[in-house]
């Protein structure tokens, strides 16, 4: 009896069947599991890209955008860092087309201050500010050309083609004297461009995430 009695070659060799088998039905539940949570997460990111497009078309327009950014974060799930889109969001950042306009009404203040001597009189800048109406500036001008017409010329071309840190760059190079009418301006181009900058950030992680078929990391 004893010589018949199984060996442990012979156990394992007729368990190792079973063993197989059950290792292959739990790959296949893990595998199951793991295609179940990529798509929930491609499913959730790309909602989150239709909400992120609904603040897109809110910033445009300008004004307040709360309702737009609550949206994104219900469904970010705290996943993203909203926290510069946060702070503008009951006061709403100015759209492109509305800072375009109010440089083209600034451009005349500027170059007036800078032209106004230390001991302009108030007639003198009332005449300045009668000149202004009527005066037409030039657009085109030689990519050396530093005078202030032609600064703020880049300026407009780079507010136009949607530039923002071009404008912020050029504005460096203004005279003191030009820049002083032009700083609560150059702070509503700033907010505009550090929201359009957080808004690009998260954009490109969704895209990132959709392609990989995880969730957008906070921060990226």
């Amino acid at each position: 009896k004893f010589k018949q009695a199984a060996k442990p070659a012979d156990v394992q060799s007729a368990v190792a069947p079973i063993t197989t088998k059950l290792t292959a039905i739990e790959q296949s539940v893990q595998g199951v599991v793991k295609s179940e949570q990529d798509r929930n997460a491609t499913a959730g990111n790309i909602l989150l890209s239709l909400e992120l497009t609904n603040l897109k078309r809110a910033l445009d327009r300008g004004g307040k955008y709360a309702s737009e950014l609550a949206a994104v974060k219900k469904l970010a799930g705290g996943k993203l860092d909203l926290a510069v889109l946060e702070a503008q969001q009951n006061t709403g950042v100015p759209s492109a087309q509305t800072l375009a306009t109010e440089l083209r009404a600034l451009a005349h203040t500027m170059l007036d201050a800078e032209a106004e001597p230390a001991d302009a009189s108030v007639t003198d800048r009332m005449l300045s500010g009668f000149k202004s109406i009527v005066r037409v500036r030039k657009t085109n001008f030689a990519a050396d050309d530093k005078s202030t017409e032609a600064t703020i010329a880049r300026m407009e071309k780079a507010l136009t083609e949607g530039r923002l840190a071009d404008v912020l760059e050029e504005a460096k190079k203004l005279p003191p004297k030009a820049a002083a009418p032009a700083q609560n301006w150059l702070q509503r181009i700033d907010a505009r461009y550090q929201v359009d900058k957080a808004l690009a950030a998260l954009e490109s992680s969704l895209k990132t995430s959709l392609a990989g078929g995880a969730a957008p990391a906070k921060g990226n």
